[in-house]
């Protein structure tokens, strides 16, 4: 390979190019290909409407960011992200188990309760999980009421 001082001395471009490609057969032939990809995956031709529409793009963007419901989606982006926030994460890593559980449990046929009159549920209101998970529901649910009531 040339050194490239020398190579900035020659004044004919063509022949500049070709001592720039000199010794460098195997790079070009891997430009081509990747080019070639580029081109059958139709990655040419978005980089082509970018570069050349890319201010219709940039416009119909900025249009849809001033939209009213473009706008109310962000704000509620915003809500939702600050109540992810707040979510304990050793909470959540129960709640995930709990549930794991439940639904290995809920595999097994001879587990699932079945109820054919109103004389089951009292009977199955006995039973000291169902008792539990109905106390943590309807604590969950008065918690959430009070938070809605609240604000």
């Amino acid at each position: 390979m040339e050194d490239t001082e020398n190579v900035t001395t020659i004044t004919d471009p063509l022949e500049r190019l070709l001592h720039l490609l000199i010794g460098r057969e195997q790079a070009i032939e891997s430009l081509v290909t990747i080019l070639d990809i580029a081109d059958k995956k139709g990655l040419l031709t978005m980089v082509e409407y970018l570069l050349s529409d890319g201010s219709d793009l940039v416009d119909s963007g900025i249009e849809w960011l001033a939209q009213p419901s473009t706008i109310a989606l962000k704000e509620q982006g915003a809500e939702w992200v600050s109540i992810i926030k707040k979510i304990d994460p050793s909470m959540v890593e129960r709640l995930v188990d709990v549930i794991s559980v439940v639904m290995q449990k809920n595999e097994v046929p001879e587990q699932t309760v079945q109820i054919h009159g109103l004389w089951d549920i009292v009977k199955i209101m006995r039973d000291p999980d169902i008792s539990l998970a109905l106390s943590k529901a309807f604590s969950l649910l008065k918690a959430i009421g009070a938070v809605q009531r609240e604000g």
